[in-house]
C-alpha cells in the first residue's frame, strides 16, 4: 500500500564563498570561466529553481544590495530602496522589509538571502498551496517539488560552493502518526527516493531522532564525502512542531551554515590539501632517495661537491613548498575549530529559547562529528610533520659529508705542506753542510799551502825551480782541501743522523701487570 502525506514542502539552505581568493581550477578553460560572473553563481541557481518550479523568470540579484553594510558580519541583502521601484513585479514579488525576505506572491513561498562570515547564504522555501494543504498526496508525487533535480547544487560547478542542506517537511495522517520510527523511516525513504530523479543515487540513511517532538530523518554519510548531500525529511506530528520550526527558522539557517562550513573544510582538507601534501611528500622522499643513493667511491670529487651544494639550496626550497601545503591543512583545521564552536553556540541559543525541548539530534554533529573531524586533521598533520624531519636529516647528512670531505682535503693539504717544508728544511741543511764542507776544505787547503811553502820540495826535472814549487803547493793544497772537506761533511752528516736517532728513541715505561697491581691493592686492604 502506498503511503500518503499532507502538505509536503521543500526548503533549500545553500551557501557560497564570497570572493574566493584561491579558486581551484584544473585547466585553462575552467580558469577562463572563473570570472566575476562566478560570484553570481548562487543567485543564478536561485533564478533557475524559481523558473523550474514556479514557471517565473526573475533575476534575484537586481533586488539585492551585495555591498550593503560591508563591515557587518551578518547582513540581510534585500535592497529595501527598490521596494516601490519599477523593477518590482508586485503581482509576484513582495519585499518583506521587516524580515528581510522576498515573498513570492503564490503563497507562503519566500527567498531569504544574506551575507554571513564572508559567504553568501540563500534560504528558499516553497510551500504547498493552502487550498491543497488538506489533501493527501501519494509519496511518489513529491517528485514534483524538485523538477529536473534543480534543488541539488553541485560543487563541481563552482569551487566556491560551500554546501547545502535540503529539508523536506510534511504532515502525516492520523494512522501514520501512530506508527513507530522504523515504519516512519520507510515513508521517509520513499519521500527521499521520490524527491530525486530515478537514475540519481539518493544519499544513504544516517540517523533518526526527534526535533520539537516530531520525527526527523537525516541522510548523507561522511564516508562518502565525494557524493555527500545533507538531506533531512521531517514529519510534523502537530501544528506546534511546525510553528517552532518557523519560529527558529533563522537560527536553523545559521546552524546549517556552520555545519556546511565545517563539512566543507574537512572535505577540502581530505580532497585537496591532503592530496597536495602527500604528493609533495612523495616528491621530496623520491628526490632524497635518488640523490643519497650509495656511490662507488667514498670520497667526493669537485662534481659531487657542486651537486651537494646545489642540494643545500634545493632542499630548503622544497621544505618551504611543503610547509605551504601543510599550512593549507592547518587553515582548514582552524576553520573546523572556529565553526564547530559557532555551531555549539548557536545550538545553545536555540536551546535557551526552547528549554523544554531535546536537541540531541542536532547536538550529535557538534559533540561527535566535529570532534572526529578535528582528530582526523590533527592526525594528518602529525603524520605530515615527519616530512620536515626527513628533509632536516637529508640536509644534515649532506652537510656532514661535505664537512668530512673538506676536513679530509684540509688534512691532505697540511700533509703536503709539511712534507714540502720538511724537504725544504733538509735541502737547506744539505746546502749548509755543503757550504761548510767546501769552506772548511778551502780553509784547510790554504793552511796546507802555507805550510808547504816552508818545507823543501823534491826537485822536478821539468821547468824552472820556482814554477815547480808553485805547482806543487797548489796540488797539495787542493788535495788536502778536498779530503778535509769530505771528512767535515761526513762528520756533520753523521752527527745529524745520531741526533735524529736519539730523538726518535722513546723512554721505556715500567709495565706492571694489572693482576699484580690488583693483588697489591688487595693486600693493602687486608693489612689495613
Amino acid at each position: 500500500m502506498d503511503s500518503k502525506v499532507y502538505a509536503p514542502n521543500i526548503h533549500l539552505f545553500a551557501f557560497y564563498l564570497k570572493d574566493n581568493p584561491n579558486p581551484t581550477v584544473v585547466n585553462d578553460d575552467e580558469k577562463n570561466n572563473y570570472s566575476e560572473d562566478n560570484n553570481d553563481w548562487l543567485w543564478q541557481k536561485c533564478d533557475n529553481i524559481i523558473e523550474k518550479t514556479l514557471d517565473k523568470k526573475i533575476e534575484i540579484k537586481q533586488y539585492l544590495d551585495l555591498e550593503k553594510d560591508i563591515n557587518r558580519p551578518c547582513v540581510e541583502l534585500v535592497n529595501l530602496d527598490i521596494k516601490n521601484s519599477n523593477l518590482l513585479d508586485n503581482d509576484f514579488l513582495v519585499i518583506d522589509s521587516v524580515n528581510g525576505k522576498i515573498n513570492l506572491g503564490r503563497g507562503k513561498d519566500f527567498i531569504y538571502p544574506i551575507r554571513t562570515y564572508k559567504s553568501y547564504a540563500l534560504a528558499l522555501s516553497l510551500y504547498r498551496l493552502e487550498e491543497q494543504k488538506a489533501s493527501k498526496i501519494n509519496v511518489n508525487e513529491v517528485r514534483s517539488l524538485n523538477p529536473d533535480n534543480c534543488f541539488i547544487l553541485h560543487e563541481q560547478e563552482s569551487d566556491s560552493f560551500v554546501g547545502q542542506t535540503l529539508l523536506i517537511t510534511a504532515h502525516l495522517s492520523a494512522e501514520d502518526r501512530e506508527k513507530d520510527l522504523n515504519s516512519l523511516k520507510e515513508i521517509a525513504d520513499r519521500c527521499l527516493e521520490a524527491i530525486f530523479p530515478e537514475n540519481y543515487k539518493a544519499p544513504p540513511f544516517n540517523q533518526v531522532g526527534q526535533l520539537f517532538g516530531s520525527p526527523i530523518f537525516e541522510y548523507g554519510i561522511f564516508r562518502q564525502l565525494t557524493s555527500y548531500h545533507h538531506t533531512l525529511v521531517w514529519f510534523f506530528l502537530d501544528e506546534e512542531s511546525e510553528n517552532k520550526f518557523h519560529t527558529c527558522y533563522k537560527e536553523l539557517f545559521d546552524l546549517f551554515f556552520f555545519r556546511a562550513k565545517v563539512v566543507s573544510a574537512y572535505k577540502r582538507s581530505c580532497k585537496n590539501a591532503k592530496k597536495a601534501a602527500i604528493a609533495k611528500y612523495e616528491e621530496i622522499e623520491s628526490h632524497i632517495k635518488q640523490f643519497l643513493q650509495p656511490r662507488e667511491h667514498l670520497r667526493l670529487d669537485e662534481s659531487d661537491l657542486q651537486k651537494f651544494n646545489e642540494q643545500l639550496i634545493i632542499l630548503p626550497r622544497m621544505a618551504l613548498q611543503y610547509a605551504d601545503k601543510l599550512r593549507d591543512i592547518e587553515v582548514k583545521q582552524n576553520t573546523i575549530i572556529d565553526h564547530s564552536r559557532n555551531y555549539t553556540e548557536k545550538l545553545q541559543e536555540i536551546r535557551s529559547r526552547f528549554s523544554d525541548e531535546s536537541l540531541e539530534f542536532l547536538a550529535i554533529f557538534g559533540e561527535k562529528t566535529c570532534c572526529y573531524f578535528q582528530e582526523q586533521v590533527t592526525a594528518d598533520l602529525g603524520y605530515f610533520h615527519h616530512g620536515f624531519g626527513l628533509i632536516d636529516k637529508a640536509i644534515a647528512s649532506i652537510r656532514g659529508q661535505v664537512a668530512i670531505e673538506l676536513a679530509e682535503r684540509e688534512r691532505d693539504r697540511q700533509e703536503v705542506l709539511e712534507t714540502s717544508a720538511q724537504g725544504e728544511k733538509e735541502r737547506d741543511r744539505d746546502l749548509q753542510v755543503t757550504i761548510l764542507a767546501v769552506g772548511s776544505g778551502i780553509g784547510a787547503g790554504q793552511i796546507a799551502s802555507t805550510l808547504s811553502s816552508t818545507s823543501p820540495l823534491p826537485t822536478l826535472t821539468v821547468g824552472p825551480k820556482k814554477y815547480q814549487e808553485y805547482v806543487s803547493a797548489i796540488v797539495y793544497s787542493f788535495i788536502f782541501g778536498i779530503i778535509f772537506g769530505i771528512l767535515v761533511g761526513f762528520l756533520i752528516r753523521g752527527w745529524d743522523i745520531l741526533l735524529q736517532r736519539i730523538k726518535q728513541r722513546k723512554p721505556r715505561k715500567l709495565h706492571i701487570p694489572v693482576s699484580e697491581t690488583n693483588s697489591g691493592l688487595q693486600g693493602t686492604e687486608k693489612v689495613g
